[in-house]
């Protein structure tokens, strides 16, 4: 992956050096450069790099102060830095929100050294982060599929009730077809009569008549 580096430092010679560094040594690397701290505050912004090598000593917006301004922006705050700066300055730089240093003067392989480890660095956040993009979608593919399941269990449960109710309701009109107890009683007086259907609806029916003083009793 193409890697974007913003390096702030006023000295013309210095970033003719390191555009040196990285392209002698084939990094792939698209490079910025500016010479003053505002000025790595707004291309960082606009350029949003993985990366800002900066220097402490510049005009407008010294590089502590750049970082401090960059590290209050939301929406770069988490652009690591690493500051060129001599010892006694150290720790007001990582104060400011600096990963990393490097005291001039510093060599070819110190540079490439620190802008690597910085890269392993960034590389396993952004790793790290795609995953938790990925689980983060993989969650609302659940979430919305639980969803879904739950509109079809409340479709089936509605179809479930109204198959229920017209099947109670045809068992009100069966029982309402066939002879009563009291006709029974008074027919047949010594009888019993085993009518159980499995569900709400038989498939049985009976009939019963009385004729002439014959009683008829039939079923299908």
């Amino acid at each position: 992956m193409r890697c974007k580096i913003l390096v702030a430092d006023d000295s013309q010679l210095m970033i003719e050096f390191i555009r040196f560094v990285f392209e002698k040594n084939s990094v792939n690397t698209e490079l910025f450069f500016v010479s003053n701290g505002q000025e790595a505050y707004e291309m960082a912004f606009k350029e949003i790099p993985d990366i800002i090598i900066m220097d402490y000593n510049m005009p407008v917006l010294n590089g502590a102060d750049a970082v401090r301004k960059i590290k209050s922006t939301e929406a770069i705050k988490h652009i690591p830095v690493i500051m060129f700066t001599s010892a006694d300055k150290v720790d007001e730089a990582y104060d400011c929100g600096i990963i990393d240093f490097i005291r001039k003067p510093f060599s070819e392989k110190e540079l490439l050294l620190r802008v690597r480890n910085v890269l392993t660095i960034v590389n396993d956040i952004r790793g790290l982060n795609e995953q938790k993009e990925n689980i983060k979608h993989q969650n609302e593919i659940i979430s919305l599929k639980n969803h879904d399941l739950a509109l079809q269990s409340m479709a089936i449960a509605e179809k479930n009730k109204s198959l229920i109710d017209e099947m109670t309701y045809a068992g009100y009109i069966q029982k309402a077809m066939l002879p009563n107890d009291d006709l029974l009683n008074t027919l047949l007086p010594y009888h019993f009569l085993f009518f159980k259907p499995k569900t709400f609806v038989s498939g049985d029916f009976y009939w019963l008549k009385e004729d002439q003083g014959k009683v008829f009793f039939c079923s299908w």
